[in-house]
Formats: C-alpha cells, structure tokens, sequence
C-alpha cells in the first residue's frame, strides 16, 4: 500500500463508520458530533495547489488557516444537515452507491439521483472522468447535499483497485482492503465473533458440551457483573446471585 491509498483507507474509514451507525436511535447532541465529522466530506480541504487535502479531520475547521467563507459554510451545514431525515436520507444513499460498487453494477458508474459522473474502471483501478450537475435539474436540498458528498468521494476513490472495497462478513458493514491478502472480515473484534459464532454452533450438536458452555458463559458475565457494580460501587459492595426460577 502507498502513501496516497494509506490516506485513502484512513478517510473512507470515516465515511464507513457513518455509514454503520443507526440515526435513528441517537441523540440531537450525537447527531451534531457525527456532522462535525463528516464536514471535510461536504467542504473538502485543499492544498496550497487546490488540489484535494488530506486532512479530513473536525480539528482542519478549526485551522487560523482556512479560508474565511468556509467557516461561515460550516454554521450553515451544521444547521441544513440536522433538519428533519435528511441525514438518513444520504447514509442510505451512500449505502446504495457501495453495494452498487462492491457488486460491479454498471449503476455505480453514474452516481446517484441526477449527477452526472463516470466512475470508470481502467486496468482494474478506479478513474474519474467527469463529473457534472445538470443545469435543466431541478434538485432538492436532501439531492445536492448527496451529490456533493458524492463528487467528493469520487475523488477519494479514484487509483484504487477496484476490488478494494469490501462488505465484512460478520457487521456487514464496508471496508478497504488493498494487501494481496484476502480480507472478510473489517476488522479483528468481528473476525473473533465470527469465530466464536461459528465455535458456538458446533458446540450444539453435542448437547453435553453446549450445557457445559452455556454454564462457563454464565459464570464469565456474573463475574463481569460483580467487577462492574464494585467499579461503580466500591470494592467492599456484596452482590448478591439472582436467584434461580
């Protein structure tokens, strides 16, 4: 992996962790926090050539550096993002435009709703040649903002292999994988979920062994309970065992 796809993993990272999170369940002040992040996404950072930076980052808005409008911008966005469903709206957007591109659907070479874009495959590496609005398109705010994001992440995508993003087998959510090494899963803790998965349904086809299990899991979160009541509590606290029906 090189300089350019390392900044590349690390920033579509980012991008994948929104597009993990459930919007739904969260609070106005999580909600906030979660724009906050994705702002590069929306108003991307340049380099002193105008070319696009690499600093995706909540601290890059907070830069004596940065060009005056763009502040201004960020209140605005702040404010625009955080009506309604609209942020739902766009993680299922972009959500639609990965699968469409993990699955090589010739969609995900235009883009969503009314862009214009060719995201094409050459030599089995991603290229971007044009990307456009339509001046006839008439938009609502929702489209623009997920057309812009996406004009964006064309960038980001452009010189990987096309067959770098993946869905991990155990969340479901994507990854980047661009090392010859075959990949499933997105990180460790759900390659060890998968396994224990899998180590619990062999255990059930001999019910000895499952009963066995079932009684050493118990006992793992009954000691995990007393450790976290005498954390909150102090060390002297008795915990008493529920008792048994």
């Amino acid at each position: 992996m090189d300089k350019r796809q390392a900044q590349q993993k690390r920033i579509l990272e980012v991008l994948f962790d929104f597009l993990k999170k459930d919007l739904k369940s969260i609070s106005g002040e999580e909600k906030l926090a979660i724009i906050n992040i994705l702002l590069p996404f929306f108003i991307p950072p340049t380099n002193p050539d105008g070319s696009l930076g690499t600093d995706f980052t909540e601290s890059y808005y907070r830069k004596k550096e940065i060009a005056p409008q763009s502040i201004d911008y960020v209140s605005t966005y702040q404010r625009l993002l955080s009506e309604g469903e609209r942020l739902n709206v766009i993680q299922e957007k972009l959500r639609g435009f990965f699968n469409d591109l993990v699955q090589k659907k010739e969609s995900f070479l235009r883009g969503i709703d009314k862009t214009i874009a060719l995201l094409r495959v050459k030599n089995g590496v991603l290229e971007m040649a044009f990307v456009a609005f339509p001046l006839e398109s008439k938009m609502n705010l929702t489209e623009v903002f997920a057309n812009l994001i996406l004009g964006n992440i064309f960038n980001l995508l452009v010189g990987l292999p096309v067959n770098s993003i993946k869905i991990c087998n155990q969340c479901q959510g994507f990854f980047v994988n661009t090392s010859l090494r075959g990949k499933i899963y997105c990180s460790p803790s759900c390659a060890w979920r998968a396994l224990a998965k899998k180590r619990r349904e062999e255990i059930k086809k001999h019910p000895k062994k499952y009963r066995a299990y079932l009684k050493k899991q118990k006992e793992i979160m009954r000691r995990k309970y007393e450790e976290k009541r005498k954390a909150e509590l102090g060390q002297n606290v008795k915990v008493h065992r529920r008792k048994e029906d």
